[in-house]
């Protein structure tokens, strides 16, 4: 995917939601004031009412969107994995696999259905009716509440809700059924283009959402091997194929293969490979930890620093618009992930034990990894965080005693 593609891509998302809000809310105002002989309301108070139920009907699509992936991944042979809106995540747990809810988030996406998949047969397995069913929940949402509106009495607070209802599933509709890259995520249709025309970024989904299925109770290194192939050689790269480097590069990371680690993170900062940002963020993550490791003191964590303060100006080693604009992605997915992100907490406690040797930044580090782990719905990765997080602290203990063998 192209650079102008990507700033396109986030461009038109926006203003996908931009007119979506602008007409419906114009919509709710001339059905609600030119239709009605009611004028019981102040002005302003009737147009703050219909923001209110527009947020309140923006909020509303997202669970209706992701049902409509988990209806029809059920209907496709999928199992019920976690199921997150906003930062509410309903997950199995334990050996009888009961209902819980944690906490846990994504930057660009405001919901999410991850379905665990049917068996690869015959080199594949239902992958479109799962993606598109968020899209004909919209639809079916959408033309529901247009019918329903077309019965009801004009300019009353049923028909100024039931607008909002119809125009912010018809606006989702938009922004999910025409392909987007919004730089940090691909929408469900940029999904299906892709499925449709790559069957390796078939085999890389199918491998994700095993992998996602699994760490629930499972270590990356206790999964099958199968499900952390590369991309072939010579074949075209994607959003989806390149997830392959990601999966890949835990693996190692779990493993503590640092070297593998190191050379999937040289493939994976090639910045023509159409890395979604928010993977940008978990490699850049991951140099950075290595770098501790390997360097203590010496080692470039200037993206750690700038993530924790508050809007600083963007820096960055080249003056290439687009080398600022990854860079500003890859801060903002930093940020975004400040209270989700046990990777996150990791290399910031590696900081402080291996560069800053600051007690304070460890405890505090410490603290908010164990917060995120408390809430956290995937033990196979807690389990490996918490050994890299030993890793770090057994380095800097042997970092303090060198100087003294030395003496």
């Amino acid at each position: 995917m192209t650079k102008k593609r990507k700033n396109t891509g986030a461009g038109l998302m926006t203003a996908l939601m931009v007119i979506g809000m602008g007409a419906t809310a114009f919509w709710a105002a001339a059905d609600g004031y030119l239709y009605s002989g009611e004028r019981d309301w102040t002005f302003l108070a009737r147009y703050l009412l219909i923001v209110v139920l527009l947020v309140a009907n923006y909020i509303l699509t997202i669970p209706l969107h992701e049902a409509g992936h988990l209806v029809c991944g059920l209907r496709s042979g999928y199992r019920f994995s976690p199921f997150r809106v906003l930062s509410f995540l309903i997950t199995r747990e334990g050996a009888e696999n009961r209902l819980t809810v944690k906490r846990s988030s994504l930057p660009g996406t405001a919901g999410q259905c991850l379905l665990a998949p049917p068996p690869w047969q015959e080199g594949n397995y239902p992958w479109l009716l799962y993606n598109l069913g968020g899209v004909l929940m919209d639809l079916l949402c959408a033309l529901i509440g247009l019918g329903l509106w077309a019965l009801c009495p004009r300019g009353t607070l049923i028909s100024v809700f039931l607008i909002g209802w119809t125009g912010m599933h018809f606006t989702s509709a938009l922004q999910n059924g025409i392909p987007l890259d919004n730089g940090l995520v691909v929408n469900d249709a940029g999904n299906i283009r892709v499925l449709r025309q790559s069957p390796e970024a078939r085999r890389a989904f199918w491998c994700a959402l095993n992998v996602s299925d699994a760490l629930r109770t499972t270590r990356l290194r206790d999964m099958p091997e199968d499900w952390f192939p590369l991309p072939g050689d010579g074949e075209p790269l994607n959003v989806l194929s390149v997830q392959l480097f990601c999966n890949r590069l835990a693996l190692a990371m779990d493993r503590q293969d640092f070297p593998a680690a190191r050379a999937l993170l040289e493939r994976m900062e090639d910045p023509e490979l159409p890395l979604p940002g928010v993977h940008r963020a978990s490699a850049a993550l991951e140099r950075m930890y290595l770098d501790l490791l390997e360097q203590g003191p010496a080692a470039d964590i200037s993206l750690l620093r700038e993530a924790a303060a508050s809007r600083r100006p963007v820096k960055a080693a080249s003056h290439d618009p687009e080398d600022l604009r990854q860079r500003k992605i890859v801060l903002n997915c930093l940020r975004a992930l400040e209270r989700t992100s046990l990777t996150l907490q990791r290399v910031r406690y590696a900081a402080a034990l291996l560069k800053d040797r600051d007690p304070d930044w460890q405890d505090a580090s410490l603290r908010a990894f164990e917060a995120i782990a408390a809430d956290s719905p995937y033990a196979g990765d807690t389990a490996m965080e918490r050994e890299l997080l030993e890793t770090a602290r057994l380095r800097a203990e042997a970092s303090a005693e060198a100087p003294d063998k030395a003496e």
